[in-house]
């Protein structure tokens, strides 16, 4: 896909090298841009959206800890626009984050340059791609 891209996009991995516009990603470019979809949606690294690990954390934590009010009630079919909408919420300090922590490599604490809520970094690799929800009480692995 990304290499049917209609523009340029600087390879983060090799200095010089560019992908799009028939031109191939570096191997260590493809495998950051799936890391970043697995982690936050189709969209990485322009969005953050659904299905993701970080919207499954998300939504999962509001219907168990908020009532649904930002996924909505319905779980196979939650408000894909209640991730913006909660990151501004905590952003703005209008809400309290949320009671969960998905734990990333470093290189992917933050997105389009601002740390996401409920996103840490870590070193342990037991702890890399998993969630803990409600001071350590449930953790998906």
């Amino acid at each position: 896909m990304v290499s049917r891209m209609p523009v340029d996009i600087p390879d983060l991995f090799v200095p010089g090298r560019t992908c799009g516009k028939g031109k191939w990603p570096s191997i260590q470019f493809a495998r950051y841009l799936q890391t970043g979809n697995m982690l936050y949606g189709p969209g990485f690294p322009l969005s953050i959206g659904f299905p993701s690990l970080y919207s499954s954390a998300l939504f999962y934590a509001d219907l168990t800890q908020n009532g649904g009010r930002y996924a909505g009630k319905l779980r196979s079919h939650p408000d894909e626009g209640a991730i913006n909408r909660y990151i501004r919420d905590v952003k703005r300090g209008k809400v309290e984050p949320l009671d969960f922590v998905l734990y990333v490599p470093t290189e992917f604490i933050k997105f389009a340059g601002k740390k996401v809520p409920n996103v840490e970094t870590t070193e342990d690799l037991t702890k890399i791609f998993t969630v803990n929800f409600q001071k350590n009480n449930e953790v998906w692995s």
